[in-house]
């Protein structure tokens, strides 16, 4: 029997709050949807680019209004890379992905070359 719209739960978007003292407060990382899961899994340029994406998508403030855009984290996060790679790391958490299936899905970094 196909089932009713009626009958199927509502889908949820998993969030985490996170304390980050470098911004003066508390953020709501919200997990990625499938779109930006994809998106992500097929990235072709740099890992910090990726996170900066990552993050202008995820981390919002406490009206879910999305904090900065990833040029702005990327300037951020060069100037606190910790609190950068702890932010990476919730959105990871909440959005069901694991370090290594992102790395699996990401382009080699290292060059052979001197």
């Amino acid at each position: 029997m196909a089932l009713k719209k009626a009958s199927l739960p509502v889908p949820r978007v998993q969030k985490e709050a996170v304390e980050v003292a470098a911004l003066g407060g508390e953020v709501v990382v919200y997990g990625l949807g499938l779109a930006d899961k994809l998106r992500f899994a097929t990235w072709e340029g740099p890992r910090f680019s990726q996170m900066c994406e990552g993050l202008a998508v995820a981390v919002r403030d406490a009206s879910g209004e999305p904090l900065w855009a990833a040029v702005d984290w990327d300037a951020w996060g060069g100037q606190h890379l910790e609190d950068a790679l702890k932010l990476w790391q919730a959105v990871e958490r909440v959005s069901g992905m694991s370090e290594a299936q992102v790395e699996k899905n990401l382009p080699d970094q290292r060059s052979d070359s001197p």
